[in-house]
C-alpha cells in the first residue's frame, strides 16, 4: 500500500529516532574559523536552512545567512565567497539543479561545502566535500513533511558539531544535544495533539479563500513552511509572515474570507499577540492559535510541548501546520498526495535526473 502525506507526518518521530541512533556527521568536520556561513536550499529546504542558520549564528558567533539556491548561484560575486566561507547545502532529494550547480561553483572558489540530503548517491552528494545523511527515508508525495524536520534537525546537528570543533559554547552545545535527543518524543506528542484538534479547527478554516500563517521569533521558518504545505495540499493561496510584518500593510488583504493561523513562542510580545488576535476578531477572520509553553496566547487551540531549546522550536511548531494542511485539503475536496499540475515538473526542470 502506498504511503500518504499523513503517514509521513506520523513517521517523523521514527525518522528522528533513526537520525539520533546513527552517526550522521563527518568524522573530521571542516576546520574554521569561518567569516561567513551560507545555508542554501529551495522551498522546504530553504525554510529548513533558516532554522539551521539561526542556530549556527548563535553557536558559532559568525554571520550565518539562509539563501535560496538560485540567488546563491547567480547573485553573489566571487568576492563574497572563497576561503573562510562555509556553504551548507540542504536538499532532501539532492537533485535541485540550481543547488548542485551552485555548490560546484563555490567549491571551485575554495569554499568549504557540506551537503545535507536524504540521498547519499544524489548529484548534490557528488559535488560537496562532506555529505550528511539526514536519515529521512522515502517520502514519495509532493508535500514534504518529514523531509523538513529531518533535514533541519540534521543541519542543526552540523551546527553543534562545528561549534564543538572550535571548543567554544560547549555548555550550550550540550543543551542542544540533549534537546535533539528528546526531539522525537516531543514530535510524537505534537502529532497527537494536532491530530486531536484538527477536525474541529479545519471546520473553522475550510471556507477561507486564502491563508496567512504567522510566526513569532524563531518560529517564522515554521510559519513559512506551513504556508507552503497549505498551498501544496489544499491548492489555495497561503503565505507565511512574521507577526510584526503582518500588523502593517498585510492586514489590508485580510477579511472574513482569510484564514489566519498564529504560531507563537515564549518570546513573543504579549501586546502584539493580543493586537493580532483582536484585529482578527474585528474583521471576522477565522483564527487558529498554536502556542509553545510560555507564549502569551490565551487558551491556544493547540498547545505544543517545550522544544528544549528556542532554536529547535520550529521543528515542533511546523507539525500542527502539516496536520492542518492535510485535513484542510480533504475538507476542500483536494487530494493532498497529488500535485495539481504534474505535467509541469518536466516544464520547470528544477531537478537533476539521476545518472
Amino acid at each position: 500500500m502506498t504511503a500518504s502525506m499523513r503517514d509521513y507526518i506520523a513517521e517523523q518521530p521514527a525518522a528522528l529516532r533513526r537520525q539520533e541512533a546513527t552517526s550522521i556527521l563527518p568524522s573530521v568536520p571542516p576546520a574554521g574559523p569561518w567569516r561567513k556561513l551560507w545555508v542554501v536550499g529551495s522551498g522546504t529546504s530553504l525554510y529548513a536552512g533558516m532554522v539551521a542558520a539561526t542556530l549556527a549564528e548563535r553557536l558559532l558567533r559568525v554571520d550565518a545567512e539562509a539563501i535560496s539556491s538560485r540567488e546563491f548561484l547567480t547573485d553573489l560575486p566571487d568576492s563574497a565567497l572563497g576561503p573562510g566561507t562555509l556553504a551548507l547545502a540542504i536538499s532532501q532529494t539532492g537533485a535541485t539543479v540550481a543547488l548542485v550547480e551552485a555548490m560546484a561553483r563555490v567549491r571551485a572558489l575554495g569554499v568549504a561545502t557540506i551537503g545535507v540530503t536524504a540521498d547519499t548517491r544524489s548529484p548534490l552528494a557528488r559535488v560537496v566535500q562532506y555529505v550528511v545523511d539526514s536519515q529521512t527515508g522515502p517520502e514519495d508525495v509532493p508535500p514534504k513533511t518529514k523531509g523538513f524536520t529531518t533535514t533541519a534537525a540534521a543541519a542543526c546537528r552540523v551546527g553543534v558539531a562545528l561549534a564543538r570543533s572550535t571548543g567554544h559554547h560547549l555548555e550550550e552545545c550540550d543543551a542542544l544535544t540533549t534537546a535533539l535527543a528528546a526531539l522525537a518524543e516531543r514530535t510524537a506528542a505534537a502529532v497527537t495533539a494536532s491530530e486531536a484538534a484538527a477536525p474541529r479547527l479545519v471546520t473553522r478554516l475550510a471556507r477561507a479563500g486564502g491563508f496567512f500563517t504567522v510566526g513569532t521569533g524563531t518560529l517564522v521558518p515554521a510559519a513559512c513552511e506551513g504556508a507552503l504545505k497549505v498551498l501544496e495540499t489544499a491548492k489555495v493561496f497561503a503565505e507565511g509572515r512574521e507577526l510584526e510584518e503582518i500588523l502593517h500593510g498585510y492586514f489590508n488583504a485580510i477579511g472574513p474570507e482569510t484564514g489566519l493561523i498564529l504560531l507563537a513562542g515564549p518570546g513573543a510580545s504579549r501586546d502584539k499577540v493580543a493586537a493580532f488576535c483582536r484585529a482578527a476578531e474585528l474583521v471576522s477572520a477565522p483564527l487558529v492559535t498554536i502556542a509553545l509553553p510560555g507564549a502569551p496566547v490565551v487558551a491556544p487551540d493547540i498547545a505544543l510541548p517545550d522544544a528544549g531549546h528556542p532554536a529547535l522550536a520550529p521543528l515542533l511548531g511546523v507539525v500542527p501546520l502539516q496536520v492542518l494542511a492535510y485535513h484542510l485539503a480533504l475538507a476542500r475536496g483536494r487530494d493532498p498526495d497529488r500535485t495539481r499540475y504534474p505535467e509541469l515538473y518536466e516544464v520547470f526542470q528544477t531537478k537533476t535526473p539521476r545518472g
